[in-house]
């Protein structure tokens, strides 16, 4: 047994200026059992892959500034948001035009027609907020803007249509 330990490399028993015997320089390669690879039984129980990888950690949360969107939706980055501009945001975070009128409501935006950052950080309600801030991604802006052409009509964007409606 004790030529076993000596032999393992693992253990040092030999000091490091005494002459070692030819089997012993060949056991220097005698490395404790790394769990690199699968072991049998999880080759049996999982394939070849071996056991499966434990899913990432969640994403960490998006803070509640609406900063990031809120340039996103700025499409002239003027740093105030028109009414059009609002419209298709809400449009594109999936509200329908009573939410959105009602949104527009409590921002107050009907005297100026514009929305402020800060605003929009004070005023906009929880229901839209919630709604907002579900579409988010991880640098705090909306994947896409887009708006099915369905839910673009003219009653929800009237600041669109300069020209007067066609009659049926």
């Amino acid at each position: 047994m004790l030529a076993i330990l000596a032999s393992c490399s693992a253990f040092h028993l030999t000091a490091s200026g005494v002459a070692r015997s030819p089997p012993m320089r060949r056991s220097r390669s005698c490395l404790p059992v790394l769990a690199e690879q699968p072991s049998w039984w999880d080759k049996i129980l999982y394939g070849q892959a071996g056991p499966p990888v434990p899913p990432p950690p969640p994403a960490p949360p998006v803070g509640d500034s609406l900063r990031a969107v809120f340039d996103q939706w700025d499409v002239n980055n003027n740093g105030k948001l028109e009414l059009s501009e609002f419209r298709r945001a809400m449009l594109a975070v999936g509200l329908d035009s009573d939410a959105i009128s009602a949104a527009i409501e409590a921002l107050g935006a009907d005297d100026d027609g514009v929305v402020t950052y800060e605003l929009l950080e004070a005023r906009l309600p929880p229901g839209p907020r919630a709604a907002v801030v579900a579409r988010l991604n991880q640098d705090g802006v909306m994947d896409s803007l887009y708006v099915p052409p369905e839910k673009v009509c003219r009653s929800s964007l009237p600041a669109l249509w300069p020209w007067p409606r066609p009659r049926p």
